[in-house]
């Protein structure tokens, strides 16, 4: 069937290059979006590694046995965990808490003015989230052990 004047037809070398462009653009974008994660990312991981150490502070180190190696992969898959929780929730309201940036403002007329209100990931609210809780708790656990066998001279 032939298109009638002004139409065009689509066809499979159109659709393929729709899908090579759209993979090109896709593919360019991504970096800042990971960049933008791990950056969201770190303070959630600092302020589980400080929990994690202010928690070995208490404890009795001759108690413990720590198996090192076990100790660093569990931190290590954790990270990744925490990385992917982020990027698939960090951007969802619910988990935000809001600050006032008063360097940027715009007018809003009648001599008002109106100021951006900047999202801060918040740990508190994200705890509620079992799923955030469990990860988070599991990273402060392998963090802990890492710092018990730091201490007791084994993690060097």
């Amino acid at each position: 069937m032939r298109p009638e004047p002004g139409e065009t037809e689509l066809g499979c070398a159109g659709i393929l290059l729709f899908a090579a462009i759209s993979a090109v653009v896709y593919f360019t974008n991504d970096k800042p979006r990971k960049d933008y994660i791990k950056e969201q990312t770190k303070p959630v991981l600092n302020q589980a590694h400080k929990e994690a150490i202010n928690s070995v502070d208490t404890l009795d180190l001759t108690k413990y046995f720590i198996d090192v190696k076990s100790a660093r992969k569990d931190s290590a898959r954790m990270t990744e965990h925490m990385q992917k929780w982020m990027d698939n929730m960090s951007e969802r309201q619910r988990f935000n808490d809001y600050t006032q940036d008063d360097t940027v403002g715009f007018d809003m007329g009648n001599g008002r003015r109106g100021y951006r209100l900047t999202p801060h990931f918040s740990i508190n609210k994200a705890m509620k989230d079992a799923n955030f809780a469990n990860t988070y708790n599991q990273y402060v656990n392998a963090i802990k052990q890492l710092e018990i066998a730091r201490r007791q001279g084994k993690n060097k």
